[in-house]
């Protein structure tokens, strides 16, 4: 259930960082710098809410990342993609980059326990 909301967190980030994205323009180093500020952005609204890095939250925030920043690239073009820019593309795939690695997607599975220490031979233990 907690992984669920995490996931309706970043939908809601990203729908409203859309919006608000799509008004400016997709031109310049800055909205690549956007593109990475709103992944991140996106994957700490599901955090915040599963508290906890997992493979499957990231690649869902990689979507959700992906499909939040092409939205504001349609608002931004008025509704025709095929403007937009090599610089606007990435940006694009920056979103969905740092929002899936941030929220886990790089992250291996911690399902299996670390094998126990072997105890060390200590000096002190031995026998003359």
């Amino acid at each position: 259930m907690r992984r669920i909301l995490a996931l309706a967190a970043a939908a809601a980030a990203g729908a409203l960082g859309a919006v608000i994205l799509g008004e400016y323009e997709f031109k310049g180093i800055t909205i690549l710098a956007t593109g990475v500020i709103f992944g991140l952005f996106i994957a700490e609204a599901a955090l915040a809410v599963n508290r906890h890095a997992v493979a499957g939250l990231g690649a869902a925030a990689a979507v959700i990342g992906l499909a939040a920043m092409t939205w504001a690239a349609w608002i931004t073009t008025f509704h025709h993609l095929g403007v937009l820019s090599g610089t606007g593309w990435a940006a694009v795939a920056l979103t969905g980059a740092a929002a899936g690695l941030r929220a886990g997607w790089s992250r291996p599975k911690r399902d299996t326990p670390a094998p126990a220490p072997s105890p060390a031979a200590s000096p002190e233990g031995q026998s003359p």
